[in-house]
């Protein structure tokens, strides 16, 4: 008699979306100190120097080749000590819970030495500008899940294990979370969002700053200067659209909030990314996130 087939399914990862890459050559005269709205992932390419990030109680020297993951809103002063050739990835959304980011990821990450990932992000480097080629798109947004395991791979176990458990339940916020995705500039309506999750207002309240460490308001605007960022990152729309598109009343407060939150204006923040080599990978951006390849993803600082 022949055993039954064991057929095991799996809830799909929310996607992956790659929203911002780029080449760019840099030296001693760069210098930032900026707590990015989204992830970041780096590879140098050093002739006589490295990048260092600082932080808060942290501080660390990239090695020349080095991959590094930075997580959303981790302030660090980035400073380079010589020539560095740079290619920088920012992800707007990656699968991993954000109550436990916060937790478990404080600071940028250097990932263990993999030699066909290292061939991939050196064949973007060498790619002329315009349209990827379709061979090298495929294997820059395949190359991002394979970084996030090596990243939880690298890990302790407890919080492997804390993932695991984030991951298998359902967090009673995700109804009101959906609701403020959904329309990033509508009003904020607790009463509404409580409603959504079954509780009260209070405890709706109490709940969100014991998971998500912040309260619903600024949690929202985090998520609105996140999207902006997005927005000045890859488009053109004047300042004045962008924040009215993310629900603030003028570009005045809009630009003070984003300055006081990311390090810069978003003038400044639009201008230094022109200075890049600047690849679009156009629609198909976007990675279906399947469970994450063997092997081998830090609480990001977020604004107060």
């Amino acid at each position: 008699m022949v055993a039954p087939l064991e057929i095991r399914l799996a809830v799909p990862l929310p996607p992956i979306h790659l929203m911002h890459l780029g080449v760019a050559l840099l030296d001693q005269r760069w210098s930032v100190a900026l707590a990015e709205p989204h992830w970041r992932l780096y590879h140098n390419r050093s002739r006589g120097g490295a990048m260092r990030f600082a932080g808060p109680g942290m501080a660390m020297t990239a090695r020349d080749g080095a991959v590094v993951l930075i997580p959303p809103w981790c302030r660090v002063t980035a400073t380079c000590s010589g020539p560095v050739d740079h290619v920088f990835l920012h992800l707007d959304r990656v699968p991993l819970p954000e109550p436990w980011v916060r937790e478990h990821l404080t600071a940028p990450r250097e990932l263990p030495p993999d030699s066909a990932r290292d061939a991939v992000l050196d064949a973007f480097r060498a790619a002329p500008l315009g349209p990827l080629p379709m061979g090298l798109h495929l294997q820059l947004l395949a190359l991002v899940p394979t970084c996030l395991a090596a990243l939880v791979a690298s890990l302790p176990p407890v919080a492997q294990e804390d993932l695991d458990r984030a991951a298998a339940g359902l967090d009673p916020l995700t109804p009101a979370l959906a609701r403020l995705e959904a329309d990033l500039a509508a009003p904020l309506d607790l009463a509404t969002l409580a409603t959504a999750c079954g509780l009260s207002p209070t405890r709706f309240a109490h709940r969100f700053r014991e998971r998500l460490g912040t309260t619903p308001g600024r949690w929202l605007q985090a998520r609105r200067i996140a999207e902006a960022a997005g927005l000045l990152a890859t488009g053109d729309l004047p300042i004045e659209a962008v924040a009215t598109a993310i629900g603030f009343a003028n570009r005045f407060h809009f630009s003070r909030i984003f300055a006081r939150q990311v390090g810069e204006g978003p003038a400044a923040y639009r201008s230094r990314r022109q200075h890049a080599r600047v690849h679009r990978l156009g629609p198909v951006s976007t990675i279906a996130a399947a469970t994450p390849p063997a092997g081998g993803m830090q609480k990001p600082q977020h604004p107060p």
